[in-house]
């Protein structure tokens, strides 16, 4: 099969660290093509979160779908991009409760801080 498809960078994979990567590389080379190649559902790696149909409000995390931004101002980086994602509403600041089974396999609850 003959592909037609030119591009200048091909990423294999879309997690996080790829979608960022090929995000600050056409910023920077905006006249590139880029073709992102994920074989998931969609991209974001092992970060995703699904949407409860039969539970109004439910949400299920999997993988590393929450992570620690209070350090973010000493890494640039990740500074920048979490607050271009917060401002176009890609990701929101989520304050509900957390619920995680113990090492007893009971159910406990924290409020994040």
């Amino acid at each position: 099969m003959k592909s037609d498809f030119t591009y200048d960078l091909v990423i294999i994979g879309g997690g996080i660290s790829a979608c960022v990567f090929a995000s600050k590389y056409l910023k920077n080379n905006i006249t590139k093509k880029v073709a992102l190649i994920e074989i998931g559902r969609g991209l974001g790696g092992r970060s995703s979160t699904r949407i409860s149909k039969r539970f109004k409000g439910w949400k299920l995390n999997h993988g590393a779908p929450n992570f620690n931004i209070s350090n973010s101002k000493n890494n640039l980086l990740l500074k920048s991009y979490i607050d271009e994602l917060l401002e176009n509403k890609f990701i929101k600041i989520d304050d509900s409760d957390i619920f995680f089974l113990n090492e007893d396999s009971n159910s406990e609850t924290t409020k994040k801080i």
